[in-house]
């Protein structure tokens, strides 16, 4: 089970890695090219970020929760004497 959860953290650094690097490339682009709707009716690539924000600013803190809880599960399991 850590294994899993050691190569899940590694692949989700990585991931996070080339979505900084994509990010960064963005800056490269006019103003105009950032509001540019690909097709009709989407959105362009200023509302996407907009969007990952928002939804970050909200889902974070609740992973963050959720691992804090489980760490406390997993302290308190091994400390239970069998």
């Amino acid at each position: 089970m850590k294994y899993k959860s050691l190569a899940l953290l590694e692949q989700l650094s990585t991931q996070t890695r080339e979505h900084m690097t994509f990010v960064e490339s963005l800056k490269t682009l006019s103003l105009d090219d950032l509001n540019k709707r690909p097709h009709k009716g989407s959105w362009n690539t200023l509302e996407c970020i907009a969007h990952l924000n928002l939804y970050g600013n909200f889902y974070l803190p609740k992973f963050q929760e959720e691992w804090q809880l489980v760490n406390r599960m997993q302290q308190a399991i091994s400390t239970v004497a069998f």
